[in-house]
C-alpha cells in the first residue's frame, strides 16, 4: 500500500530556512492558521507530532504551526484546496505559496509555487503512468539534474521524463522542506523528528 504526502506552507523565504532557525509559535497560532484555510472545519486540538509523523495523519486530522512569519499545514486535506492562491490569498499576506503533493500509491507528485502577488511561479504534476501532466512556468534549479537524465531510474525512463517522479518530488521536499522521506539523508538536510506541529481534528 502507497503513501500520500501533503504539506502547505506560506513563507517569506524557503520554509526549510524557517523550521531550521525560527521558533516554533503557539498552538493558538497554529489554529488561527489552519481555521484560515479551512474555514469551519477545525475542531478540537489534539496534541503535537513530529512533522514526520505528520506526513501519515489518519484521515480527519491536520496539523499546522508557525515558525517566525512562516505556516506550515500538513495532511491528507491539502489537496482538497482547489481554488490556490486565491482561497489563501488573505493568509498568505504577500509571503510565497508552496504546496507539495507525494503520492507513492499512483507514483505521482505536484510541485506548486506561486509568488507573495498570487503569480505562478512554477506548477509541475507528473505521474508514471502519464508522465508530464503539467509543466508551468520556468524549471526549478533542483530539476536541472533530472531532465538532463542525471538521475535515472533502472525500471522507469522515458525521452519526455527521464526520470522516476517520486524523485524528482523528494528532492522537491528536500529543497523547501529540509528533508526527506526516502532516499539517502543529506549531512545539512533537517531532522524531521526534532519539528513539531500542532494536530487538530477537522471535519470532512
Amino acid at each position: 500500500m502507497g503513501a500520500i504526502y501533503e504539506i502547505l506552507a506560506f513563507s517569506d523565504q524557503l520554509p526549510r530556512f524557517d523550521l531550521a532557525y525560527r521558533p516554533l509559535g503557539t498552538a493558538e497560532e497554529a489554529r488561527a492558521g489552519a481555521d484560515a484555510v479551512f474555514k469551519g472545519r477545525i475542531g478540537p486540538a489534539i496534541g503535537t507530532a513530529s512533522l514526520l509523523a505528520a506526513l501519515h495523519p489518519p484521515i480527519g486530522q491536520i496539523f499546522a504551526a508557525t515558525f517566525g512569519t512562516a505556516m506550515i499545514l500538513v495532511g491528507r486535506d491539502v489537496s482538497e484546496l482547489l481554488d490556490l492562491p486565491e482561497q489563501t490569498a488573505p493568509l498568505a499576506a504577500g509571503r510565497s505559496t508552496t504546496r507539495l503533493l507525494l503520492n507513492s500509491t499512483f507514483d505521482a507528485v505536484s510541485v506548486q509555487i506561486w509568488s507573495g502577488e498570487s503569480d505562478t511561479v512554477r506548477e509541475l504534476m507528473l505521474t508514471a503512468d502519464q508522465g508530464v501532466v503539467i509543466d508551468v512556468g520556468e524549471r526549478l534549479h533542483f530539476e536541472a539534474p533530472f531532465w538532463a537524465g542525471q538521475v535515472p531510474d533502472e525500471h522507469y525512463a522515458t525521452p519526455e521524463m527521464p526520470f522516476h517522479p517520486l524523485s524528482l518530488g523528494e528532492e522537491a521536499l528536500r529543497t523547501y522542506f529540509g528533508f526527506v522521506m526516502a532516499g539517502n539523508p543529506h549531512d545539512d538536510d533537517l531532522d524531521a523528528l526534532q519539528i513539531e506541529l500542532y494536530g487538530f481534528e477537522i471535519a470532512p
